[in-house]
């Protein structure tokens, strides 16, 4: 397959490049005594995301918006915290089916 043939949005991954800057980011945050939460809004990618949590060094992912935290707590990612404001019917709705996951499911808050 040639790459113009992609349908896009696509995610093309160098393996090899991730891998290392996974390993890299884990050494240097369990270095500082922290833990790292990615956000998932550039990878949308429930597999990546479990790459990043099995790396050992993060609390969990975050997401852009409720829907992508839906589809990330039903892939089984424990802990997604959503960063955007949850305003208006249909995200409140996704919100709860999110809640009835079971899984920690954060959200920011502001005035």
């Amino acid at each position: 397959m040639r790459i113009c043939d992609l349908d896009t949005p696509s995610l093309l991954l160098d393996k090899d490049i991730f891998d290392q800057n996974l390993r890299l980011m884990c050494e240097r945050a369990r270095a500082a005594g922290k833990l790292l939460r990615p956000h998932a809004k550039t990878h949308k990618c429930s597999r990546i995301a479990k790459e990043q949590l099995a790396a050992g060094q993060c609390a969990g992912v975050c997401a852009a918006k409720v829907s992508e935290a839906l589809a990330l707590l039903r892939a089984g990612i424990p802990s997604v915290l959503i960063t955007s404001p949850v305003v208006g019917k249909l995200k409140i709705d996704n919100l709860c089916a999110c809640l009835a996951t079971g899984a920690e499911c954060l959200v920011v808050v502001d005035n």
